[in-house]
């Protein structure tokens, strides 16, 4: 007993010394800076459990000092082991919710990323670390891992006979979030349909659309949105080009019309006309049975 309380005067000791509690203060910065309450509570947290791990490294050799029977000390360890095992998984969440922080949502000045992807990258990494935490407690405890990860293949393969259409939308979903063909607010087309819809929410299983003709919300299943080309009409510029076709008489002036329309396309305020677009264009195109078809294109600020 009292080597064991010498080892944890000296573990205290150590840090303070090189204040072992760095993690715990660069998240505290980090959380002052930012004004999250959830970094705060892990930088709060992360330096008790650091000061725990290193506490619990020294525990089996401080029995072993002391003279206790081997198989207690075995056991001891075996204990030690699997809390030191859940310990480091604890650290290591903290730690990797604070780098998907880092690189998805604060280092993302230029929105480059989602936001919406940073809850689903948490969870993945969240099932990972326990089940390599899980698998390794097991271990300790000397189950056989083999038969372990034999059944839950084949539980997984079961599973994924039965819900192949859920499974499908689920990584469809995960397409979508990791490439991003569109983002909340962008105005798209879905295959052939020409129907202008606008994204309202980007889920794993679904896609929330507002169809902007008459503002219906339609919930489209990730899968159907992955097998149908994407046209993004408004992906990061709201300008927006129209083409229309109007039909005048044979036996118009050309020039006129031109000069007419012209002066209409030059002259509306919602139009480009500063040169940093195509400036709006004229032309004849095609010569129908009862009248001349002309083509006009222009390029307005705003889709809307």
């Amino acid at each position: 007993c009292t080597i064991f309380v010498e080892y944890i005067m000296i573990c205290t000791n150590i840090m303070k010394m090189v204040r072992m509690n760095w993690f715990s203060n660069f998240l505290r910065k980090v959380a002052e800076k930012e004004n999250k309450d959830e970094l705060r509570k892990d930088a709060k947290s992360a330096g008790t459990f650091v000061m725990i791990l290193i506490l619990l490294f020294g525990v089996p050799l401080s029995f072993r000092v002391s003279g206790i029977d081997e198989r207690i000390i075995a056991t001891v360890s075996d204990l030690v082991d699997a809390v030191i095992a859940l310990n480091i998984a604890y650290l290591a969440w903290k730690a990797y919710k604070f780098i998907t922080y880092e690189m998805i949502v604060r280092r993302d000045k230029n929105d480059k990323v989602d936001d919406s992807l940073y809850p689903l990258v948490k969870m993945i990494g969240k099932i990972i670390i326990v089940v390599v935490t899980t698998s390794y407690v097991l271990a300790v405890y000397g189950m056989d891992l083999g038969t372990i990860v034999t059944s839950a293949g084949l539980v997984t393969l079961a599973i994924s006979l039965g819900a192949q259409s859920t499974l499908n939308q689920f990584f469809c979903g995960l397409v979508l979030l990791v490439t991003r063909p569109f983002r909340i607010g962008d105005k798209v087309r879905l295959g052939t349909d020409t129907e202008v819809l606008i994204v309202r929410k980007i889920g794993v299983m679904e896609t929330e659309f507002k169809v902007w003709l008459n503002e219906e919300v339609r919930h489209i299943p990730n899968s159907t949105v992955m097998s149908s080309s994407i046209v993004n009409i408004t992906k990061g510029d709201k300008t927006y080009k129209v083409v229309d076709y109007i039909d005048v008489d044979y036996n118009t002036d050309l020039d006129e019309a031109r000069e007419i329309i012209m002066s209409i396309l030059t002259s509306h305020p919602r139009i480009i006309n500063d040169g940093s677009k195509s400036r709006p264009d004229f032309r004849l195109s095609s010569m129908e049975s009862s009248a001349l078809r002309i083509r006009i294109s222009y390029i307005v600020y705003d889709h809307e």
